[in-house]
């Protein structure tokens, strides 16, 4: 029995099912590249210069899109105690790429508005993942990921009115768990 046990715990591992904390930090972190990267890409030119930490971030699509000829985007400051992100300043990046995504989009935030960002965002880091070196589970765990954080907070939100309050815990729950649904409300391939 517990060499069966100990066979069934490497094939986990090698297939990336291991989920723990340090792993999602692991794959967030891997997100967090593709966010710099496209600020990188984005904030330098003469219209946009990056984002800043406020308590009164606009909360309406209409609030936020009275922003987009400014220098800088406000961003909420608050709720990043348990993300999948080991630092803030790592939800504060993809909160500022999100609501830049929304900008561009033209899309508000209704369940509607929501999944468009979120589809958009997804298919750059899609491609985005595949000009670095990772292998393809952490490819696919981390996309799985993406969409835990992001359409499944979404869903959650909308069926129960209510924000995740451990997203952490929630992200951790959502990749031991099939991404079909997901996938499906997105439109989202892995």
């Amino acid at each position: 029995m517990g060499r069966a046990f100990n066979f069934a715990k490497n094939v986990i591992k090698e297939k990336g099912l291991n989920m723990n904390k340090e792993y999602i930090y692991k794959l967030s972190g891997i997100i967090n590249q593709f966010h710099e990267s496209y600020i990188g890409q984005h904030c330098n030119g003469p219209t946009l210069h990056g984002y800043y930490l406020t308590e009164n971030a606009p909360s309406t699509f209409k609030e936020l899109v009275e922003y987009r000829h400014c220098n800088v985007l406000p961003v909420y400051s608050g709720g990043s105690d348990a993300t999948i992100y080991e630092h803030a300043y790592q939800n504060y990046n993809f909160r500022f790429v999100h609501d830049l995504h929304h900008i561009k989009l033209n899309k508000d935030f209704s369940f509607e508005g929501e999944l468009a960002t979120i589809k958009s965002q997804y298919m750059k880091l899609l491609r985005w993942s595949f000009s670095v070196d990772y292998t393809r589970q952490e490819r696919m765990d981390l996309l799985k990921l993406f969409l835990i954080d992001t359409t499944g907070q979404i869903d959650y939100y909308y069926k129960n009115k209510k924000y995740v309050g451990d997203q952490l815990s929630f992200a951790l729950d959502g990749m031991s768990k099939p991404v079909h649904d997901l996938l499906m409300i997105t439109g989202c391939q892995l």
